[in-house]
């Protein structure tokens, strides 16, 4: 019997991609274990976190990117919200007093950027509003917990939430049918 190749054979390219893969890997792992060490021997400020999460973050989105749920909207807010956690890592952690008004920033400029995303394909990404859903629900109680005083109460805590608002009660309106199926899927009991 012949065993017939159905694979591509590997250019030199793809070889070197997978080292060079292999070599951040072990770098990004390196740097995970160094920096909390040396982090601890200097003292100071835990600046160690702010970089295992970037390191982290790197190694999800590029080194180890999803093969599952990989489209334009899962992946936007994949990092929209690694970069919103590093920024509060960093003003926690390095410089603070200046993440409350950025992170909203970006968060309603994420939202924006998957709604345009999900409306100008709107029978291909149908299947991808989950992680939109998810953008929503976040950046709708963290405008909740702005306005009962929780969290700093900004214009871009008020712009977040009020865009996530009318965009959530537009999308329930027009797209119900497709939303409520989307739920359904996510959340069944089989």
């Amino acid at each position: 019997m012949q065993v017939k190749r159905t694979y591509p054979e590997r250019t030199k390219r793809s070889r070197w991609l997978e080292k060079t893969g292999k070599v951040l890997e072990w770098l990004s792992l390196a740097a995970c274990v160094i920096c909390p060490i040396v982090n601890v021997f200097v003292g100071g400020k835990w600046w160690s976190l702010v970089v295992i999460w970037a390191v982290y973050s790197f190694w999800s989105v590029v080194l180890s990117p999803d093969i599952v749920e990989r489209n334009m909207i899962s992946q936007t807010f994949k990092v929209i919200w690694k970069v919103c956690v590093l920024l509060g890592l960093i003003d926690l952690c390095l410089a603070p007093g200046w993440a409350h008004f950025v992170i909203p920033i970006i968060w309603f400029s994420g939202l924006l950027f998957i709604t345009v995303v999900y409306l100008a394909d709107y029978n291909k990404q149908k299947q991808n509003a989950m992680p939109m859903i998810w953008m929503f629900i976040l950046a709708i109680v963290f405008s909740v917990a702005a306005l009962l005083g929780w969290l700093n109460l900004n214009w871009p805590m008020m712009a977040m939430g009020g865009i996530a608002s009318a965009l959530s009660i537009l999308g329930a309106i027009a797209f119900h049918k497709d939303l409520w199926l989307e739920l359904k899927k996510r959340f069944h009991r089989d």
